[in-house]
């Protein structure tokens, strides 16, 4: 992310300058773990908006369960769901929803083309009453993995 922020500021200062920006960092260079959970986390939000639901809104605490997940998830090099009940206790919830996928090299995929197309995973992100949202994501070995938390009080 610092490369990317650095790259925009030199595009910035060359074109303020008059200069012609001839090259800039690919998206593959960009991509960090902050990157992929904040496009998975805006790809929900536009699969619920596109269904007339609310936008959620992130939660630190929620986020911070779903980057933990995420990287547990990545050192043990599988799936599985964490205790709810944690999260939802610490986090002051009422409810609590968690999908999570992994080996998608985009987070727009990892949102549209796997929980989307998982039954559960997809009513658990279009859950009508949900406010809040946490998203976490880890890389390991070149594979994604993702964690995104749902929630309401």
């Amino acid at each position: 992310m610092k490369h990317l922020r650095l790259t925009v500021l030199l595009l910035v200062a060359m074109v303020g300058s008059g200069l012609v920006a001839v090259g800039v960092s690919s998206p593959a260079e960009a991509v960090t773990a902050t990157v992929y959970r904040n496009v998975a986390a805006r790809n929900v939000n536009d699969v619920r908006t596109d269904r007339d639901l609310h936008a959620l809104k992130r939660g630190a605490c929620l986020d911070k369960f779903a980057q933990r997940q995420a990287r547990r998830m990545a050192r043990k090099q599988t799936l599985y769901h964490q205790r709810l009940e944690t999260v939802q206790s610490r986090c002051g919830m009422t409810y609590v929803g968690e999908t999570v996928a992994a080996g998608y090299k985009k987070a727009r995929g990892a949102v549209r083309r796997g929980l989307m197309h998982s039954d559960a995973h997809r009513a658990i992100l279009l859950d009508a009453p949900s406010r809040r949202m946490g998203a976490g994501a880890k890389k390991r070995h070149g594979t994604w993995y993702l964690c995104v938390l749902v929630a309401h009080k």
